[in-house]
């Protein structure tokens, strides 16, 4: 289950989500959540079920090897990833100055 484990810290990292977040989110409690990131406890099909749901994943993104699979995006960073791919080389120049800027906040 070590790859539950990172996996679910990972997903929830890359949706700034905290343990209380999700643990209200899916419907279970902090300690459950805790203890399954911390490799702890093994979750019951129910427990991962209300976990992917509230994390808008797959279970296979639970036991996949993270080395392995593709990156799981939200909505918003779905449609960025598709603009910047669509970009015309004006649209790209405009969108590195604006990370620029960002990255300086």
């Amino acid at each position: 289950m070590d790859c539950v484990s990172a996996n679910l810290y990972e997903a929830m990292k890359l949706r700034r989500m905290s343990q209380a977040e999700l643990a209200e989110k899916a419907g279970v409690s902090k300690t459950t959540i805790t203890k399954i990131v911390k490799n702890r406890t093994s979750p019951t099909v129910d427990t991962l079920q209300r976990i992917c749901g509230a994390l808008d994943i797959q279970m296979r993104d639970l036991f996949t090897d993270s080395t392995a699979r593709e990156i799981v995006l939200d909505g918003d960073r779905q449609k960025t990833i598709q603009f910047i791919i669509e970009a015309t080389p004006k649209q790209m120049d405009f969108i590195i100055e604006i990370i620029d800027m960002v990255k300086k906040i």
